[in-house]
């Protein structure tokens, strides 16, 4: 059967459409205040014993008297070291018709260490952090 002119659809009797309205989203945020922390710093003395051993060392001097005259040709004697003493020599010159160094006196170091356990108070200091939540904005005083 031919085709009639009647039955075919012309492309230009295709119905048309125009977009009246379109939509779009858009998210916006807010910072919003539900609550406040509060913090309460406090610093504490604390008086603590401390315990230790203190060592002292006291020395003796003890004046030996020598009293004798050096040779013209003996070295003087030098510091020296007998033990735990140390022998310091003291000397003066004295004229005669030559001089001659003459020992006078020498000076005996023993040292003495001794102990004692002492307690000393000593302030120590330390931070408490309180922390707490209002139950609403109003009673933290902001």
């Amino acid at each position: 059967m031919p085709a009639s002119p009647h039955n075919t659809l012309d492309e230009s009797s295709a119905p048309e459409t125009i977009s009246v309205a379109v939509e779009q989203a858009h998210v916006d945020t807010q910072t919003r205040l539900t609550s406040r922390v509060r913090i309460d710093l406090r610093t504490e003395t604390v008086t603590e014993a401390v315990n230790t051993t203190l060592s002292r060392t006291d020395v003796d001097v003890v004046r030996h008297e020598i009293g004798r005259t050096l040779q013209p040709d003996e070295a003087p004697p030098t510091t020296r070291t007998e033990g735990d003493t140390t022998v310091i020599p003291i000397f003066d010159e004295v004229v005669v018709v030559e001089r001659r160094l003459r020992l006078v006196a020498e000076l005996h170091l023993t040292p003495r260490t001794s102990s004692e356990d002492v307690t000393t108070d000593v302030v120590l200091r330390r931070q408490i952090a309180t922390i707490s939540r209002p139950s609403t904005l109003e009673d933290d005083g902001y």
